[in-house]
């Protein structure tokens, strides 16, 4: 139960940006039909299911190569990428609204789905159960995608940063989690 918690808040970490890009478009486009909300967050969804499978399978090959430092570069990616959710977050940089474009579409789930690829391959140095993990990153990212449009629609944009922010923390405290678990306790 300990290790899908733990993978349940990594991929809360990472739906932030998904969460925090449909609040924003939620917050600028006065109609949205459920039909687009529901595409939409799927394809992100999907996108965030593959980046950390892909990930995933590539951290497998990688281990015997890597295992004397895996814990370090599980470190260094999750606080990288949880910084760089944290800076965006202070910074207020403004995030453009999903518009409904198949090559626009496609551009922000691949980035807002790029940070799943670096959690992915963390998880593929430690031989975790990759397609379970990835589908939990994936479902987790279409939910916090299609309940972002909702509470974009309720309270019109005030939460985006702070849930951006949120997340960014969430990633580095699971860096700093497998860090010592694996220095210090294996």
């Amino acid at each position: 139960m300990n290790e899908f918690l733990s993978v349940l808040l990594v991929s809360i970490g990472l739906a932030m940006d998904s969460f925090s890009v449909s609040i924003a478009t939620a917050s600028e486009i006065t109609k949205i039909k459920l039909r687009q909300i529901l595409y939409i967050s799927a394809y992100i969804g999907f996108f965030h299911w593959l980046m950390s499978f892909i990930g995933g399978y590539s951290g497998l090959f990688l281990t015997d190569i890597l295992k004397k430092v895996d814990h370090w570069l599980a470190l260094i990616i999750l606080v990288v990428l949880g910084s760089k959710m944290i800076y965006e977050a202070i910074t207020n940089k403004k995030r453009r609204a999903l518009l409904f474009n198949s090559s626009v579409l496609f551009v922000l789930a691949l980035a807002t789905s790029i940070d799943a690829f670096g959690v992915g391959l963390s998880y593929g140095f430690f031989n975790k159960s990759i397609f379970l993990t990835s589908a939990i990153i994936g479902t987790v990212a279409f939910l916090f995608s299609y309940l972002g449009f909702f509470i974009g629609k309720l309270f019109k944009g005030m939460l985006k940063n702070k849930m951006q922010l949120i997340g960014g923390l969430i990633l580095i405290g699971i860096g700093i989690k497998i860090f010592i678990d694996h220095s210090f306790i294996n």
